[in-house]
């Protein structure tokens, strides 16, 4: 290693020694300077261009942010209209959403405001997604009873919903 240090270095040193003093000092400011230069230009440039970038994309994000803010309550009150369909009856939304998961509901009791629901032979995976999909639209279950059935993985469902 010393000897390949001493190849390349060796003849550079030799005509350091030859050069006068000026020239030295002439090399070593330009040396100086052309290590300032790749400083600025490797470190110092790409920091910028990042940080103004940065500076940039939080002034679209404030930008945006106070869009929103600004349409918040009247995306707020058309989305409460939406989101609590008074059309659809709790009966319909009961059936339309256990036809999306593939169940067959086997029966209704109306109680007042309430529903008493009852599922025979269901796949405890889709009971479950069925009921998110309910409390998705508003509707609250108020009892939950489910047993087991012969085949693995398969329940009998009682509830009573409401919305």
């Amino acid at each position: 290693m010393n000897a390949l240090i001493e190849t390349w270095l060796g003849p550079l040193n030799a005509r350091w020694q030859q050069l006068g003093q000026r020239e030295q000092l002439a090399l070593r400011v330009l040396a100086m300077v052309v290590a300032l230069l790749a400083f600025w230009l490797l470190l110092i440039q790409p920091i910028r261009h990042w940080q103004q970038n940065a500076d940039q994309q939080l002034s679209n994000a404030q930008a945006t942010y106070q869009s929103l803010l600004q349409k918040a309550p009247q995306a707020m009150s058309s989305g409460l209209v939406a989101a609590n369909p008074s059309s659809d009856s709790l009966n319909t939304e009961l059936r339309r959403q256990a036809n999306r998961f593939g169940l067959t509901i086997q029966g209704f009791e109306p109680d007042g405001d309430l529903l008493r629901v009852r599922l025979d032979d269901a796949r405890y995976s889709q009971v479950v997604q069925w009921l998110a999909a309910l409390q998705a639209q508003g509707v609250t279950v108020d009892q939950l009873t489910l047993n087991g059935r012969d085949q693995p993985g398969r329940v009998q469902v009682l509830a009573v919903l409401r919305r």
